[in-house]
Parts: structure tokens; sequence; C-alpha cells
């Protein structure tokens, strides 16, 4: 299992900068497939 995480604006979009962007989003990934994807404020 592996989890990344990147920031977001509108919660569908990676976001250029880290410090403007008001959401976090955390897509978890096993074997290969995306199993869960979290938004948190």
């Amino acid at each position: 299992m592996v989890k990344i995480a990147a920031v977001s604006e509108d919660a569908v979009t990676i976001s250029q900068h880290f410090g403007c962007a008001p959401f976090y989003m955390v897509v978890t990934i096993e074997n290969c497939l995306v199993d869960h994807t979290e938004r948190l404020h």
C-alpha cells in the first residue's frame, strides 16, 4: 500500500501552489490501482 498526497483547489486537479490550496487529496494505491481517495480540508 502506498499513500500519495497532493494539494488541490477544486478537489479534482493538482494545484501548483502548495500554500494556497484549500484541499489536500490523499490517494491510496494498492496492487497498482487506486483503492481509496480522501479529501481533507
